[in-house]
């Protein structure tokens, strides 16, 4: 019987286990249990946080209204790394978030998965591809550097670029903010 090469099993196994993981939606579970499903036809908006980050914590207030404003849209708050879930529940208890749309990612899979490396980071899907990557908006230009109010809203200006079928102008910037550090 003839061997296979083990970079061809390595290979082999691999696609299966990809295959089998169900690389559309992944097994991200919310805090009471409910699944993350990326549909082909849907808006899904990931918002990646840290409790501790102080540029996180300028944008409590700001995300229940974007919340409310896009109801059609799937939103889900992502805090990345051990953090303690009272504390999380706290921070979204601020905007009135409901478990549903709360993820803990422990071990930092959704971060990668979706490529984030800064909380606050908002990576906007249509389906399960990225349309926009980046800041909410310009109130932070760089690492200690804030305006009182923001000019312009990356975020919202996606979601109503998506809503209206028209092309999104801006689809990626930097994101500024605490960086996420998988251990």
């Amino acid at each position: 019987m003839k061997k296979f090469n083990p970079q061809i099993k390595f290979f082999i196994c691999s696609m299966i286990c990809i295959m089998s993981c169900g690389t559309k939606t992944g097994n991200f579970k919310s805090l009471d249990g409910r699944l993350l499903n990326l549909h082909e036809d849907s808006v899904n908006v990931l918002i990646f946080l840290n409790t501790e980050c102080p540029v996180c914590q300028k944008y409590q207030g700001a995300f229940r209204p974007m919340v409310s404003r896009h109801p059609e849209v799937s939103f889900a708050f992502v805090f990345c790394g051990v953090q303690n879930e009272k504390e999380v529940r706290a921070f979204c208890d601020y905007d009135s978030i409901p478990p549903a749309m709360i993820f803990t990612d422990r071990h930092y899979t959704m971060a990668r998965r979706f490529k984030a490396s800064v909380t606050p980071q908002v990576i906007v899907l249509k389906g399960d591809k990225e349309v926009y990557s980046g800041r909410i908006d310009d109130r932070f230009r760089n690492l200690g550097a804030s305006g009182r109010t923001p000019g312009i809203n990356y975020v919202e200006n996606a979601l109503f670029s998506l809503s209206g079928n028209e092309e999104i102008q801006i689809r990626h910037t930097e994101a500024v903010g605490c960086f996420i550090e998988p251990r």
